[in-house]
């Protein structure tokens, strides 16, 4: 029968405090866990969905399980980059009306240099302008009608090798007073995939950020509109019937411009007119998303199997029948797993703890 290969990190004995020229002893830890079938057999080899009885002593007040399996591994509990190169953006595209003249057009960019900019406001618009935009609408598919299409996976693996925050932009440009094609973009989502994982990194929630740039998981969108336009701006939240604009009443989007739908919908949205007697200069309104870490992921984490009224203890004859004496688990793959369990101490003047490690062979 295979060894159980067990490590501690370390088994942490006292610590000591100095507190007004008085030595304080925190809670000193002891903690080990043995490993059981059914029978009661001290064993490291599984079946798929045997179940496998942890039995532990000691006098942990806490004790947190790590399975081994993907997400629960504790060697990732701090990690937050994994580059893999693997990165998708996808979405949905199309024309709700088609201007004859053809005017308007809906491009995809990215820019691996964009300055941090307050969005709404016109003077930022020389950031936008200086980031050095890609424009990779190429990688796409995109609707031609009012069928609705899927761009199919976008690969952003030569932006992921750059090792740079990302930001992707949507961007509109129309010609005035002459009819204006309108569309609807909807399910845009952005995928990193390392160790046969999948992270979401942006949602497919249309969302305008109260402040810009947001550096959270799913940083939203944000509104640049590079045409100074009167009482108005070009991607704005859109309610359905009014608009909010700069802090003053609610509009009627104005004839021919730009706008963005409200989280609620999903759906990004440019609408054109046929004239847009309210400005004489051409359309150019940006959507832009960022800054995205594309090796960005999720830190592994665990579950707490004890807390601090659950006693774990040994007695001279075996194993105290207490709470939190055993935990019991199922493999529902073959494999072999690292389990850690971290257990811990604390008063009010101090805490220690430590781990244990086996090793389980499940086929």
């Amino acid at each position: 029968m295979k060894k159980i290969i067990y490590s501690i990190l370390p088994l942490l004995g006292v610590l000591w405090l100095s507190s007004c020229n008085k030595d304080i002893v925190p809670y000193e830890l002891s903690f080990d866990v043995k490993v059981f079938n059914n029978a009661q057999i001290e064993k490291d080899t599984f079946r798929v969905n045997d179940t496998i009885n942890f039995k532990f002593s000691g006098n942990p007040d806490f004790i947190t399980f790590y399975s081994g399996e993907l997400g629960r591994e504790y060697r990732n509990v701090n990690r937050t980059s994994q580059k893999s190169y693997l990165d998708t953006l996808s979405f949905s595209s199309k024309m709700d009306t088609v201007a004859s003249s053809g005017n308007g057009t809906l491009k995809l960019y990215v820019s691996t240099n964009l300055k941090a900019y307050t969005q709404y406001n016109t003077a930022d618009s020389l950031a936008v302008l200086a980031a050095g935009w890609k424009d990779i609408s190429s990688r796409a598919t995109w609707a031609t009608s009012t069928t609705t299409v899927s761009s199919g996976k976008i690969s952003l693996n030569a932006e992921a090798q750059t090792d740079s925050l990302v930001w992707l932009a949507f961007r509109y440009q129309a010609s005035p007073n002459v009819a204006q094609s309108s569309w609807s973009i909807t399910n845009i989502l952005l995928k990193h995939t390392a160790d046969n994982a999948t992270y979401t990194l942006l949602t497919p929630a249309t969302v305008v950020p109260t402040t810009f740039p947001s550096y959270s998981l799913s940083p939203g969108w944000g509104v640049v509109d590079l045409q100074k336009r009167i009482g108005t701006r070009g991607w704005i939240p859109y309610n359905g019937t009014s608009i909010s604009a700069t802090g003053g009443p609610s509009l009627v989007p104005a004839t021919g411009q730009s706008y963005a739908t409200s989280a609620s919908t999903n759906r990004l949205a440019v609408t054109g007119s046929f004239k847009d007697p309210t400005s004489a200069t051409n359309v150019d309104t940006w959507i832009i998303a960022g800054p995205i870490d594309l090796s960005r992921v999720y830190p592994d984490y665990g579950v707490q199997i004890k807390n601090y009224s659950e006693n774990a203890m040994t007695m001279s004859k075996g194993f105290y029948a207490s709470l939190k004496a055993n935990y019991t688990y199922k493999f529902t793959k073959a494999g072999t797993y690292t389990v850690v369990f971290v257990a811990g101490n604390a008063t009010k003047d101090g805490q220690v703890s430590g781990t244990k490690s086996v090793t389980i062979t499940v086929r």
